[in-house]
């Protein structure tokens, strides 16, 4: 390993040219990651909500309200699992709203919602009344804290923060309260309608039986039907195209830009140091020696930029979100993604350079 590391420092300007286009590739890749991802999370999360969900609307011959349905449930049934429907309800800031659903013995809430800090409900708070909520990461200004806790006003009623779902970045989850059902403000458990419409996850989609048993159950309150309506998600990614082309297009770009710059660079690098290799495959070394060490070079140097690349993108934040008019986010995981391309194109570039010494063609090389 100092052998190698000795032969970068060898060279250290040639050295210094491949981490300067590796840095400006990496840099850029990540802002445009970190733009598009914004938009596709948007789009993503309500995809992924419909994708493992499907909704049974229960048409009644009178206007009946969830407490109808809530009544006839049988409370050792395990298959009793799902939500509300959304509800949109108003906030004391103008022109902004919050999405609100409950929540019945449902257990897939961490495949939908992700969490960003806190807990998920347990079995006992979803089948209870009690006033807890988890909270988008976006409605955190709407809280207080009482004797160490976190509290939420809905419909003038408090309940207990337990957990917040959502991201720092963005997520259409972002102005969500979940609540158990039953904890569900009463204005809307009392709410009656003749089509009522409950939303159950996909496991549940051909389970006939216990459809039946809650049709027969319900009978009595005059059910007439109860309708199976499955959803599409869509393709996020094309629906990321379709809402904003631009930030579609500003992505491909920094792809292309991120690429030209690994290409000339690493080339350069390669091509300055191909005469080395050329006499070390001329004293004896195998293809999997110089490979070994080509590699090991490329992920040092790569590793190394990538770090700074990083730094880079921490330190530049505030620059950044002046610059445009959407707001820019770090994310560690772009600039890790980012890192990994820029590792597998330049060993690609490289492997083409030396595809003459690979192949003991070299008479060219170490002229």
């Amino acid at each position: 390993m100092r052998v190698y590391i000795k032969e970068i420092l060898q060279r250290p300007l040639n050295t210094l040219f491949i981490s300067v286009g590796t840095i400006i590739a990496v840099y850029c890749l990540s802002i445009g990651i970190s733009f598009f991802d914004i938009n596709f999370q948007m789009k993503n999360d309500p995809s992924v909500y419909k994708k493992s969900n499907f909704n049974a609307k229960f048409d009644f011959s009178s206007k009946k309200s969830f407490n109808t349905i809530l009544s006839n449930l049988d409370s050792k049934d395990k298959n009793n699992s799902f939500l509300s429907p959304l509800y949109f309800i108003d906030t004391k800031e103008k022109d902004k709203v919050n999405m609100l659903s409950g929540v019945y013995n449902y257990n897939n809430l961490n495949s939908i919602f992700p969490l960003y800090s806190g807990r998920y409900f347990s079995k006992s708070e979803m089948l209870s009344d009690n006033n807890v909520a988890m909270i988008g990461y976006g409605i955190l200004n709407q809280t207080y804290n009482e004797e160490g806790n976190k509290y939420i006003d809905i419909y003038g009623m408090k309940y207990r923060v337990i957990g917040i779902i959502g991201r720092y970045s963005s997520s259409y989850w972002n102005i969500q309260i979940l609540v158990p059902f039953k904890a569900l403000p009463k204005d809307l458990l009392s709410q009656e309608s003749s089509s009522i419409q409950l939303t159950f996850p996909n496991n549940m989609l051909n389970n006939n039986e216990y459809f039946a048993r809650l049709k027969e159950k319900l009978k009595k309150e005059g059910l007439l039907s109860i309708d199976i309506q499955q959803q599409s998600g869509g393709d996020p990614i094309k629906k990321t195209f379709e809402d904003d082309k631009s930030r579609y297009l500003s992505f491909i770009f920094t792809v292309v830009l991120a690429l030209v710059s690994l290409i000339t660079f690493s080339t350069f690098w390669g091509v300055d140091l191909k005469r080395n290799f050329a006499i070390k495959r001329i004293l004896g070394a195998s293809n999997f020696n110089i490979i070994k060490m080509l590699s090991f070079e490329i992920s040092f140097i790569t590793i190394t930029s990538t770090i700074i690349a990083f730094g880079l993108h921490i330190a530049t934040l505030s620059i950044l979100n002046e610059m445009f008019s959407e707001k820019v986010y770090f994310n560690a995981v772009n600039v890790l993604w980012a890192g990994i391309f820029a590792l597998i194109a330049t060993c690609l570039n490289i492997l083409w350079v030396y595809r003459n010494i690979l192949k003991f063609n070299i008479i060219e090389d170490i002229k």
